[in-house]
């Protein structure tokens, strides 16, 4: 008993000269909670972590709910949000005091959309309990969906517009501008709203005021837009039935006019007409990249197609010249054809094969006129410098996509003796087998017909198929058939050529006395690996 009452896990008390003993509560618990933690076993922890989330006014109004549903209060209660890139807040944590045993408080952070898209939230509840130990409890990831909904031009009458003010939530944003005048950023928010294919109805160049209405093409909800422009501000009101429409055309329009800003108060240029063409290069260089992003990350069709709407609109306004409209627009038809339907993993290859086409022409574009401005005005260095960098880092990330792009087109590569039409080796960059024999036979014999057709010796150099296709190469001994489930690219075109160089030169002899012992090429993955990856 004395060990007990040394290390007070019983307290002994003493009541008309006679000695009680009591279990300490408070240590007892401790004990508790610690075995019960070092066996495994669930400590019952003395609050409930609700969370919710509903749109108000544009933002994404987050409730957590802490609810004391122990015997005892709880206090420094602190609530931690996790908070992702897509979303700006003014405050990620919040604390209550106290909590008294059945209460509940909920504390309200306010969310602000940076971009559409699809981003979890979550967190992390700590308080002390009445004992005086901390724990924590977690906030559950909850999905914030925000959506971009696609948009039509629609004019609205005065009635309809007045109904919508007095009928409809207001969605508001503002949005703070440095470095240029109200009659500049007027322009660059009205051009980024004007983008989306809303009618304008109204507009002030002298009070740099606009309004603008159109519907969601999907709902067929209406929706009014109003700008308006003060020396520092540009704000922005959005009408709608659907609140979560609303919010995610408000973040989209937001994200359009920073980035149009961002890229506006780095170039400062006395000619700007030369200095305009650099600027929309840049920006639309960067939806491209974005466009791109979303094939990869194999994003839904309607999320592809709110973008290439906008660059359909902004190619035939930024560059009449490269003809770009009607390539963009054949997309945006094609895709919306299908929007209800499954869309196959070529389909986003293909795209993705387009849109760096786009890019090689928009980058020629930027750099010429980079050229014309860089030799026809005097400016200072820092202004060249900006440009050259803008230049620079549009060329980067061409370069770094052209190689995502190759890297996910590779299937498989055949060596194929050409005299015999064996395949001496056969490469899978995945992890399905091809039965390289049939194909490099298959090969062979539609070489073989084409030269029977034709009567002489015919050069196959392609074959196209729904889904992949194969991409002939010769060098002196060999031919390397490459099957991709997209359009080859320059990059993989000279890693091909690479590869037949360097695999004659190591096994010359052997290939050109070829026997059809294929083993003697066994060593020969090394090759293509050091080349490809």
């Amino acid at each position: 008993m004395e060990p007990l009452i040394n290390s007070k896990i019983i307290l002994k008390l003493e009541k008309n000269g006679i000695a009680l003993f009591k279990i300490n509560g408070t240590i007892f618990e401790r004990i508790k909670r610690y075995i019960s933690s070092k066996i495994g076993l669930e400590v019952e922890k003395p609050v409930i972590v609700k969370r919710a989330y509903d749109y108000v006014g544009g933002n994404i109004r987050f409730k957590v709910v802490v609810e004391n549903i122990s015997s005892n209060p709880i206090e420094n209660i602190t609530v931690d949000l996790d908070i992702k890139e897509q979303f700006d807040v003014q405050e990620s944590t919040q604390n209550v005091a106290i909590l008294d045993p059945e209460e509940s408080r909920g504390v309200d952070f306010m969310l602000v959309p940076l971009a559409c898209g699809k981003s979890n939230v979550q967190g992390i509840v700590s308080y002390k309990d009445y004992h005086g130990d901390f724990y924590s409890s977690e906030i559950k990831p909850v999905l914030v969906q925000i959506k971009c909904p696609l948009v039509q031009s629609r004019i609205l009458n005065m009635l309809d517009i007045l109904k919508m003010r007095d009928k409809f939530q207001v969605s508001h944003v503002e949005i703070p501008y440095t470095g240029m005048t109200p009659q500049i950023a007027y322009r660059i928010a009205k051009d980024q709203i004007s983008s989306l294919d809303l009618a304008e109805i109204e507009g002030s160049t002298e009070n740099y005021s606009a309004l603008f209405s159109g519907e969601a093409k999907i709902t067929r909800n209406s929706i009014l837009v109003d700008l308006s422009v003060n020396n520092q501000i540009i704000k922005i009101d959005v009408y709608m039935g659907n609140l979560k429409e609303a919010t995610g055309f408000l973040a989209y329009i937001k994200n359009l006019i920073n980035i149009s800003l961002d890229y506006s108060e780095q170039i400062t240029v006395s000619s700007e007409k030369i200095s305009t063409k650099i600027f929309n290069t840049f920006e639309f260089g960067l939806r491209l990249l974005e466009l791109f992003d979303l094939c990869n990350l194999r994003e839904s069709i309607d999320e592809l197609l709110v973008i290439i709407k906008e660059l359909q609109i902004k190619s035939n306004s930024y560059f009449p010249e490269l003809k770009l409209t009607e390539h963009i627009e054949k997309w945006f038809n094609e895709l919306e054809d299908i929007q209800d339907k499954e869309i196959f993993e070529r389909t986003y290859l293909n795209l993705q094969f387009d849109i760096l086409a786009w890019m090689d022409d928009i980058i020629v574009f930027s750099e010429t006129n980079s050229k014309i401005y860089f030799e026809s005005l005097a400016i200072d260095e820092n202004t060249k410098n900006k440009i050259f960098q803008g230049n620079k880092r549009l060329s980067d990330n061409y370069q770094q996509r052209k190689y995502i792009y190759a890297m996910n087109i590779l299937y498989a590569l055949m060596l194929i003796h050409k005299n015999t039409g064996l395949s001496v080796y056969n490469y899978n960059f995945t992890n399905k087998n091809l039965d390289s024999d049939l194909i490099s036979g298959f090969l062979t014999a539609i070489q073989s017909f084409g030269s029977e057709i034709s009567e002489k010796e015919t050069k196959m150099e392609k074959l196209s198929y729904e889904h992949f296709e194969i991409q002939l190469s010769s060098g002196k001994y060999i031919t390397a058939a490459l099957i991709s489930t997209g359009k080859p690219n320059l990059i993989i075109g000279k890693m091909i050529n690479k590869i037949i160089r360097e695999f004659e030169n190591k096994y010359e002899k052997q290939l050109e006395n070829f026997s059809g012992k294929i083993s003697e090429f066994r060593d020969a993955g090394f090759i293509i690996e050091d080349i490809i990856k």
